[in-house]
């Protein structure tokens, strides 16, 4: 351990507006899809919008409408959807069946990260409406080896996510449908998996913060990721799941590092030395959960 290990290596955040955006930028972490882009302007997806267009981004709505809507249709019934529906018909229903969830006042509306090519129809330009977004998907990983205090390298949370993704491909159908058509109508191509990213930068810091909400992050999502998991619960259900997991997460690793900086800057102006984990043992808890019968 050393004086560097005090600063956590966590990027600055900024407010997620919508929960679908963290499985998102866990979605555009693993894969990429070759689109058309000007340099000049950055590309901005967005599932549903009807916000001005930007002079520094080049925004684009995915969600199909009209001859897309048609396309769409047809190829879920291609994979499996069986109606007397028009295509049109169908693509539409479909496309607004997936939407998410909309912000108070928002122009925008994701769509529901249900399946990877769902998480794929939103970026973080768009949905934060800026250039330069945070790296959510390296802040949710770096939390998460903040929380490896078994040493169990390897695993991560797109990782898990992409596992947990897979298994509900596999065994819902309308699921493994909407997922082999919507790239194809949307974009006209499909998801290519990005080669391997490398380690965190948190690497340094694993196993330093026990009994922390880094630890409580870690142990949760390699839960709710688990086969078991993803088979009891209904699709939507589990994404809410997930983004409640993924929120809560980030939101406590914030406020315990703001915590942990008070303790270091006290720890300055003692005379005595305390350890590393008595240090640890004085930031107070993000959240205290007072009995209900507390005045």
């Amino acid at each position: 351990m050393k004086a560097r290990h005090m600063v956590l290596p966590l990027n600055r955040p900024q407010y997620v507006t919508v929960p679908e955006a963290l499985i998102s930028a866990l979605a555009w972490r693993l894969f990429h899809v070759d689109l058309s882009e000007d340099p000049a302007r950055p590309l901005a997806l967005l599932y549903q919008s009807s916000e001005k267009p930007s002079k520094t981004l080049e925004k684009r709505s995915t969600m199909p409408v009209r001859d897309k809507a048609t396309e769409f249709g047809s190829l879920l019934k291609t994979n499996g959807f069986a109606t007397a529906a028009g295509s049109e018909l169908l693509g539409e229903a479909v496309a607004g069946s997936v939407a998410g969830i909309r912000a108070e006042k928002s122009g925008s509306q994701p769509a529901s990260p249900l399946s990877p090519g769902l998480a794929l129809m939103q970026n973080m330009r768009g949905l934060q409406g800026t250039k330069n977004p945070p790296d959510l998907g390296e802040i949710l990983e770096s939390i998460f080896v903040l929380g490896d205090i078994g040493g169990q390298a390897g695993s991560s949370v797109s990782g898990l996510w992409i596992q947990a993704a897979e298994r509900r491909i596999e065994i819902d159908p309308v699921i493994r449908a909407i997922d082999n058509s919507i790239e194809d109508a949307v974009y006209g191509r499909r998801r290519i998996r990005r080669d391997d990213r490398g380690a965190s930068k948190a690497e340094e810091w694993r196993g330093m913060f026990p009994r922390t909400p880094f630890e409580w992050f870690r142990n949760f999502w390699t839960t709710l990721t688990r086969e078991e998991w993803v088979d009891a619960l209904p699709a939507r259900v589990w994404v809410d799941w997930a983004t409640t997991v993924l929120r809560l997460g980030v939101g406590l690793g914030y406020l315990w590092e703001a915590g942990w900086y008070e303790v270091l800057a006290r720890q300055i102006l003692e005379p005595s030395a305390r350890t590393w984990n008595e240090l640890l043992a004085l930031v107070p808890e993000p959240l205290p959960w007072r009995s209900s019968r507390a005045g």
